[in-house]
């Protein structure tokens, strides 16, 4: 009973696609569960303790410029779906696939991904 309940609080609503069409993005809050969201902050923390090995930008890591093995700095993770199934399972998951499906049809086509890294701290513009 309570997945039943869970999945219909999760369908957006039609203020919520209008929102969307005048605004251009919709902002879905606790849409994701706490399990979820603290497995790909594990995963995205490993991605960070790995660059400190990395000297400069390849195909997985974007290096901010103050990057070093001792204050590891990484401004973007190039494609993080194709280098950890974490990120893969979440963009396929109907989680977010429904609410697309929704907002913009099913006609829906994976190009790339990209996630960004804001410092606490500041971080640069991106």
């Amino acid at each position: 009973m309570w997945l039943i309940i869970n999945l219909v609080d999760r369908m957006i609503k039609d203020d919520q696609v209008k929102s969307f069409n005048e605004r251009g993005y919709l902002v879905i809050e606790n849409l994701l569960p706490e399990n979820i969201l603290e497995n790909l902050q594990i995963v995205t923390d490993d991605f960070v303790e790995k660059s400190r090995t990395i000297k400069k930008n390849d195909d997985i890591y974007d290096l901010s410029e103050d990057h070093t093995s001792d204050n590891p700095a990484v401004r973007r993770l190039k494609n993080p779906h194709i280098n950890h199934p974490a990120y893969d399972n979440i963009i396929k998951s109907s989680l977010i696939t429904d609410i697309l499906s929704n907002l913009i049809g099913n006609n829906i086509r994976l190009e790339h991904t990209k996630l960004n890294f804001k410092s606490a701290k500041g971080g640069e513009a991106i």
